[in-house]
């Protein structure tokens, strides 16, 4: 390979695409209450990717893209209670964490959202398969 060829590897981030997906990967995963929240939005968007799946025989469904959009969803929705005055924290204090994350991961049009869906649909299983919740098994046609 010569040194004018780029090699995308080279320029990963602790083993992902850049520091911002790393950032968000690292917050939604180490609290609690933000990793169980997220696990709910991954397993919603896994059933999105059933249904349209359902919907769309005929189609190649990649249930990692829809576990990724729901999560970007989400995160975008805690950002703009945080920066809208949005009714999500109005008479509440907001978790610490929460606050330094955003300024932390800098811009989320940089976050590799398939990525970070591929990412949790590794938690997915035992989340799908536990009491209360129904779901198809995983299939991650990547």
């Amino acid at each position: 390979m010569s040194e004018d060829t780029y090699n995308a590897e080279s320029f990963r981030f602790h083993g992902w695409r850049n520091r911002e997906t790393w950032a968000v990967s690292l917050h939604l995963s180490n609290d609690e209450g933000l990793y169980l929240s997220t696990l709910e939005h991954a397993a919603a968007g896994h059933e999105n990717a059933d249904r349209f799946a359902a919907e769309h025989p005929d189609v190649v469904v990649h249930p990692h893209r829809h576990v990724g959009e729901a999560i970007r969803e989400f995160v975008e929705t805690l950002r703009d209670e945080l920066t809208d005055g949005g009714s999500g924290y109005e008479n509440a204090m907001v978790p610490a964490g929460l606050l330094s994350m955003f300024s932390e991961i800098g811009s989320l049009w940089r976050v590799d959202w398939d990525e970070i869906g591929a990412n949790w649909m590794e938690d997915l299983p035992g989340y799908l398969g536990a009491p209360g919740r129904t779901g198809s098994a995983v299939r991650n046609e990547s």
